[in-house]
């Protein structure tokens, strides 16, 4: 089996949860003895290194550059033609024309689509070549769109963000429908696409994860790590620093809160107290390591948070709204501590602190659920399985 790993963002250096999520297919399938080949997106906003792929695929990888930069004409052209521009922006014919000479010199047999902005490409692949097309599905794309539409104040913006999520769903769909199979990252994503009638081969394998031990959780240095160009992020820690964080202070005045993501500006953290400020990390494991307590703040989201994953195969204690730990089955308070209000989101926080038992039982229970549930080994071989199952 040949198989190419198309993305719509290089999976190395891994800056962000879409990227370390594309980042443990490629480790996955490399470690399970795939010959695999990967073609990268590059775009200003996430440029192509190769030094920092694993050694093993650095001559099996290439990328092709495209300024994603937003254009107001190509905006307004798309929304005349009722094309996403969203979507749009990531289609360039040189590297179709690139990416498929790669395929047939290859004789790759199976093409891993990770992501819906990388999908622009598949009606070109199925025409000129003979591969399969596995769309590896980080979320439903639209549904962000949906809730930045629901949530926007201003009603010539709301209104444009409702068009941008239409015309997202619409491809989203189109694209579910196009692949020969669909990969989902959670249980309610794969619900999603089965209640509209997609007849596609489906399986839901969420983010695997390496394996790693138990340790003891003795920190109650609170955290949050997120890339901080994502709405979401941005909405979220401002909630937490402006309706949470002075309850906390308010019962445990020594409580400290470590801050690190990428394009996070260090002067607008400046005036809140007991707040330190890291900005871009170049390993988010290193950061969390000596750090007992990570929050997850959006109320906005889909598909699975990464981080949360790490998190809990990293032993930590972990409070998060209800839509930040959304698309895991199965997880309860046993793993994780949820909280959808200021008021008990401190509290929860509170408890923690001053209750180290409390802590460390969290903790190790969300180390179990992590064993169980995003093993990086377990996930690759059912990924191959897939495959398998796909090419018959």
């Amino acid at each position: 089996m040949r198989v190419l790993q198309l993305c719509h963002k290089p999976p190395f250096p891994p800056v962000d949860g879409g990227c370390v999520a594309m980042a443990a297919v490629t480790k996955g399938l490399l470690n399970q003895g795939t010959e695999l080949f990967t073609f990268s997106i590059a775009t200003p906003k996430h440029p192509f290194n190769l030094a920092y792929f694993p050694k093993e695929i650095q001559s099996k990888s290439l990328a092709y550059f495209i300024d994603t930069n937003i254009k107001l004409s190509d905006a307004l052209s798309a929304l005349v033609t009722n094309n996403s521009y969203n979507i749009s922006r990531f289609y360039n014919a040189n590297l179709s024309k690139e990416l498929i000479a790669l395929i047939l010199k290859e004789k790759i047999n199976l093409v891993h689509v990770d992501g819906l902005y990388a999908m622009p490409y598949a009606e070109d692949i199925k025409a000129n070549t003979k591969a399969k097309i596995v769309l590896r599905s980080h979320n439903i794309e639209h549904h962000l769109w949906q809730q930045k539409a629901k949530n926007e104040n201003n009603p010539i913006k709301k209104l444009y963000l409702k068009k941008l999520a239409n015309q997202l769903k619409q491809f989203e769909l189109k694209s579910f429908a196009m692949a020969d199979g669909i990969i989902s990252i959670s249980r309610a994503d794969s619900n999603f696409i089965q209640q509209n009638e997609i007849k596609t081969k489906l399986i839901t394998i969420p983010v695997g994860i390496e394996k790693k031990e138990f340790k003891e959780n003795a920190s109650n240095t609170i955290y949050h790590i997120g890339a901080m160009d994502w709405q979401p992020n941005v909405a979220g820690l401002d909630w937490f620093l402006n309706k949470v964080w002075p309850l906390v202070l308010s019962k445990i005045s020594d409580a400290e809160l470590h801050l690190a993501g990428r394009n996070m500006q260090k002067e607008n953290y400046a005036q809140y107290k007991n707040v330190k400020v890291y900005g871009e990390v170049n390993s988010a494991e290193d950061f969390a390591k000596n750090k007992g307590i990570m929050i997850i703040p959006v109320h906005e989201a889909s598909g699975i948070r990464i981080k949360l994953a790490e998190a809990m195969m990293l032993s930590k204690a972990i409070v998060s709204t209800s839509i930040g730990a959304s698309g895991i089955e199965n997880l309860s308070n046993n793993e994780i501590l949820l909280a959808d209000d200021a008021e008990s989101f401190a509290n929860h926080l509170v408890n923690l602190i001053n209750d180290n038992n409390l802590k460390n039982q969290l903790s190790k229970q969300a180390h179990n659920f992590a064993l169980n549930y995003f093993e990086q080994e377990a996930c690759s071989k059912k990924m191959i399985d897939f495959y398998k199952d796909i090419l018959k």
